[in-house]
């Protein structure tokens, strides 16, 4: 539990057995209630909905999920599950260094990602569900198989999300190169504020960085800055004991002028009208 109140859950506090990685049915049978406050993850937790319908609030963001889809949260964003009745769902939770291979996307942009099946798609997702749920519930699993398995699930969840995306993924050298931008982003935001800061770290220039970024996600570089910047914002602005002017400080804004007008420019109203309607909104569901 942190100081605001909003627990942060370790991959260590919910799985008793391998401590990068975790496979449990959620399904309403299964479901722990005990979790159904908002929370955080301190790793990455896809949910895979096979029947029915689900609700999760990401960000304090409503998201009505059908079956069958996939999604993807990010460490550290705040969401609620629903209080939902007969869906089938299994989340696969795990830390960045459990992959083998590859990188957690969709979800490393720090925002959730949708992704829906059909009836070509659903199958090989089935198939490398129940293998992972399989091995994950051995005498014995094997961590190497199932950091395999994972690969494999992603790879094809990010298949499909760029395809319906229309972006064109890129190689992997590039692939890795955007994937370190958002890992530095996401330690280093709130003091550094311009792309050209994280492509000098990184020994290539903002237009080539800028490129690879916005190829991959159809976005700018420096859009995933004030993103990543605006989500922490909106989170620390639910915590009652933070004023503006504190948050502002927090996140490095000289001035708070320039805080409120940074975010009402991305939002469209002053951080302390969004900090009195998600307040409203959600104080039940604490």
């Amino acid at each position: 539990m942190n100081d605001s109140g909003i627990p942060i859950y370790e991959l260590k506090d919910v799985s008793d057995n391998l401590k990068s990685f975790e496979f449990v049915d959620i399904s309403n049978k299964n479901y722990d209630h005990k979790i159904m406050h908002a929370h955080r993850h301190a790793y990455y937790t896809y949910i895979f909905l096979k029947k029915g319908l689900f609700h999760q609030t990401i960000d304090f963001k409503v998201y009505n999920l059908q079956a069958p889809s996939v999604v993807c949260i990010s460490p550290n964003q705040i969401h609620i599950h629903g209080n939902d009745d007969n869906f089938e769902a299994v989340a696969l939770s795990f830390t960045r260094d459990f992959l083998t291979r590859i990188e957690p996307f969709p979800g490393c942009e720090g925002k959730p990602n949708i992704v829906e099946l059909d009836k070509g798609t659903y199958p090989i997702i089935e198939i490398l569900s129940e293998a992972m749920d399989m091995e994950y519930n051995n005498k014995e699993p094997d961590d190497r198989i199932l950091s395999n398995l994972l690969d494999s699930f992603i790879i094809k969840i990010n298949n499909i999300w760029f395809k319906q995306k229309d972006i064109h993924p890129v190689c992997s050298t590039s692939q890795k190169i955007v994937t370190d931008y958002y890992h530095l982003v996401d330690t280093n935001y709130k003091t550094l504020k311009n792309v050209s800061c994280y492509s000098s770290k990184m020994n290539i220039t903002s237009n080539y960085l800028n490129g690879l970024v916005r190829r991959y996600t159809g976005s700018s570089a420096k859009k995933f800055i004030i993103n990543r910047t605006l989500a922490e914002a909106k989170r620390l602005l639910y915590f009652d004991h933070l004023s503006v002017k504190e948050i502002a400080n927090e996140l490095n804004f000289n001035e708070l002028s320039y805080f409120n007008n940074f975010f009402k420019k991305e939002t469209g109203i002053t951080p302390l009208q969004y900090k009195k309607g998600v307040q409203e909104k959600f104080e039940n569901q604490m």
